[in-house]
């Protein structure tokens, strides 16, 4: 098995100082513990040697749930990575291969936002923002659900204000989706001004709500709330 290769890089959940946000989520299942794994699994026993387009396409989707759980619950980016890595260690896939196939198979919005998170990462590559930048702008047209906010969210950290207000649009429209991610994001948003008018108690009502549906996140952004009010 090819050894991974994981190039150091900073945690970009922790927005600001004051504030958490967790983000991102492919399909509208917001019951944290509640995620749908297909029953019966196809083997992966050896993957090293041929990866199979069945047994890839579970994969992906096992890799996701386990990242969308993650990002449900406002597990921080640095422990995300770890999750996602051992998924693939515990099941002994050669994760070059995986890259591999990804770079040539990039007709799905899944692939494509996965391509981006090993660009974004440096797993079995280069660090390279700019091509994640391009591949999950890609995949947000594809309405996949976690590279719009993985977009939206780099939109805010890259403090430039021309893009604030996609990043506003991002978020309210995954909101109305009762995407707890994006209720917290957007909270976000109207806490600081980000794309919208400050709105200190629009802000509250919606990190409660996140945090009601289970956003650790916005738990903490309520104690800081109450703590600097």
């Amino acid at each position: 098995m090819s050894e991974i290769k994981v190039t150091n890089d900073s945690d970009n959940s922790n927005i600001s100082n004051t504030t958490n946000s967790s983000y991102g989520e492919l399909v509208p299942n917001y019951k944290i513990d509640k995620i749908n794994i297909k029953e019966i699994k196809p083997s992966i026993k050896y993957i090293n040697e041929n990866i199979y387009e069945e047994d890839l396409s579970f994969i992906i989707e096992e890799l996701i749930n386990i990242y969308l759980n993650d990002l449900n619950k406002g597990i921080k980016t640095n422990i995300r990575k770890k999750n996602f890595l051992d998924y693939i260690n515990n099941n002994e896939i050669n994760l070059q291969e995986m890259y591999y196939w990804l770079l040539n198979n990039q007709n799905n919005s899944y692939s494509i936002y996965l391509l981006g998170y090993f660009n974004y990462h440096g797993i079995e590559t280069n660090i390279n923002k700019e091509k994640t930048f391009e591949l999950y702008q890609k995949a947000a047209k594809l309405e996949n659900i976690v590279a719009q906010l993985d977009l939206a969210a780099i939109y805010i950290d890259e403090r430039d204000k021309k893009n604030y207000e996609k990043a506003y649009e991002l978020f309210k429209k995954l909101t109305e989706m009762e995407n707890p991610n994006a209720i917290n994001m957007l909270g976000y948003c109207y806490d600081y001004g980000f794309g919208i008018d400050v709105n200190k108690q629009k802000a509250v009502e919606l990190y409660q709500k996140a945090a009601d549906l289970g956003n650790s996140d916005a738990l903490i952004n309520l104690e800081i709330y109450e703590i600097f009010s």
